[in-house]
Formats: C-alpha cells, structure tokens, sequence
C-alpha cells in the first residue's frame, strides 16, 4: 500500500502502458523582458508558468504512468489533467480563445476514461478494512477485484491508443497569445473568472440538504472548478492565507468522503441485489459511514466563506 496526498491506503495494480506524443517544450524563461516592470506579480506571467507548470508536471506524469500504471501514478495524472484543465481555462478566459473548448473537452474525456477504475479502488481500500471485523464481506471484495482486473485490462488496452489531437500546439498557441495580451485586462479577467466560479460554489452549498448527498455532490463539482482555478492564480493573491490551497484540499476531501460512502453504498446494494447474498451488518456500516461523514462536512461547511471574497467589490477575507 501506499498513500495519496489525504493520506488514504492505494492499492497498486499491474503495468501498463500509454502513448505520448508530446515533443513540446515550454518555458517562461526571458518572457519578463517582453513585460513591463512591476513590484507585484505580473498576472501574465504567473498565468504562463502555472500553464508551463502544468503542462510539464501532464507530460511527466503521464510518461510515468505508461510506465507503471499504479493506482498511485493514476491517481496523480488524474491530479496533473486537471490543473491544465484549469490553467487552459483561465488562458482561455484572458485572450478570448475559443478554440482551445476542443482541448478542454480532449483532456476532460481523457479524465473520465479513470473515473470507473477510481471508484472501484477506493472501495476495495474501504471494504479490505472492513473484512477483519465483517469476514461476510468478502465475496464481495472478490467481485470488486474481478471487477478491477477487467477495468485496468480494458484500460492498459485503450491507453495505449492515447493521441493528444494537436494538444500540444494549442497549448503553445495559448502561451503566446497570453504574452502578446494587455496586462490590466489580465489581472480583471482572471479575478472576475474565479469570481463567477465562487458564486456557483456558493449557490451549491446554499442549497445543500443535510441528508441529500446529491446536493453535496453539486456543489463538490462546483468547489473543485473554483478551487483548481484559486491554484492556478495562486501568487496573485497577496496576503493570502499560507495554508489557503491545503484548506481548499481538505474541504474538497471532505465532500469526496461522502460520495465515496454513497458510491460504496450504491455498488453495495448492486451486489447484493444480484448475488442474493444478505449483507446486513455490511451495509449499516456503509451507512454509519456516510452519516458520520456527512457530519464531519456540515460542521466546516460555513468555511467556504473563508476562501474568496463574497463579490467582486469586496475585500478577500484575509484583509478584512
């Protein structure tokens, strides 16, 4: 076992391996020649290195996953996909580019493609340190590694057949366009996309029914758009908080928590609908999970006010 950045056991599986076609190289190195001078951080440089950044962390965790396609690997190229999601957005957003949606799209399906093999791991961690105390659990941890051997089967089959589609050069074409762009309209166009991602995220939890995990998990997607967008533009936000992007982390995690007890509960009730098999001492523990977990979010759900200022005439609630 080994563990992820929540410190949560991952189980490894077996190697396989996913074409790279990326011969792009980007840097920022001379760029802030081309820029005027400034005391604070330049919001075109910093949107530039946090795309270098996670352009060169995509590029290197997907050749170490075509190496080892560990659950470990898998889930940090999941990570890496992401935070160029975000980045390409927030270029995006800046120079008015619409032709990178495709790229957006390109990357978005490319995550989707783990989400299944994702879900299946995680319960096989819940459900292996359920089995010491409920041993009837396991012919339904069997299931969940058959399961997961086809799954990582069918996936070493299919990744192989990755093609980033010309993703490369948009990137590229994103970068230089960012550096040919006005600054002032920069820093306004970056707070004002983050802004209207808070608002949603708000909307969501405002709406959020304690025993309705649904709403929970709205407003969990709605969070990590926001979040990853806060990561990306990070250095612009003087006097931050120093441990803003690990609270951003543990909040997000504490919404995941709950869909993985739904989830687990779901595929739970499948397996003992088609097995014939009562479980019923399996399935309370499933949901004294998710109840306690629902909890533990309740009590901290007030903090998102803590993360971004409530309108865009506002102080961020680190100066006020």
């Amino acid at each position: 076992m080994v563990e992820n950045l929540s410190g949560k056991p991952m189980r490894m599986p077996g190697p396989a391996l996913i074409h790279s076609p990326f011969n792009v190289s980007l840097s920022v190195k001379n760029d802030m020649q081309n820029l005027p001078e400034s005391d604070s951080p330049q919001p075109i440089l910093v949107l530039v290195k946090c795309l270098d950044d996670c352009w060169e962390q995509y590029r290197a965790e997907l050749k170490r996953t075509r190496s080892e396609f560990a659950e470990e690997y898998v889930h940090d190229l999941r990570i890496a996909i992401r935070r160029l999601i975000a980045a390409v957005e927030m270029g995006r957003a800046v120079v008015h580019q619409k032709k990178m949606k495709k790229s957006q799209r390109l990357l978005k399906s490319n995550l989707d493609a783990f989400d299944t093999l994702r879900d299946m791991q995680v319960q096989l961690v819940i459900v292996e340190e359920m089995q010491a105390e409920l041993p009837e659990i396991t012919p339904y941890r069997d299931r969940l590694l058959k399961r997961e051997k086809r799954l990582v089967s069918r996936l070493e089959k299919s990744i192989k057949e990755f093609s980033s589609a010309g993703l490369s050069q948009r990137v590229a074409r994103l970068r230089a366009a960012l550096l040919r762009k006005n600054v002032p309209e920069a820093q306004a166009t970056v707070c004002s996309v983050v802004d209207d991602a808070y608002a949603v995220a708000v909307q969501d939890r405002l709406a959020i029914q304690h025993e309705d995990t649904a709403s929970i998990h709205r407003t969990r997607l709605a969070f990590k758009k926001f979040r990853y967008q806060v990561e990306s533009i990070h250095p612009l936000l003087t006097g931050a908080p120093e441990d803003l992007l690990r609270r951003l982390h543990n909040y997000q995690a504490a919404m995941g928590d709950i869909q993985d007890a739904e989830t687990g509960l779901q595929m739970l009730d499948e397996f003992i609908a088609r097995s014939g098999l009562a479980l019923p001492a399996v399935r309370v523990r499933f949901i004294e999970m998710r109840q306690a977990r629902i909890t533990a979010f309740i009590d901290q759900m007030d903090n998102l006010e803590t993360f971004w200022r409530p309108a865009p005439d506002k102080d961020f609630p680190w100066k006020v």
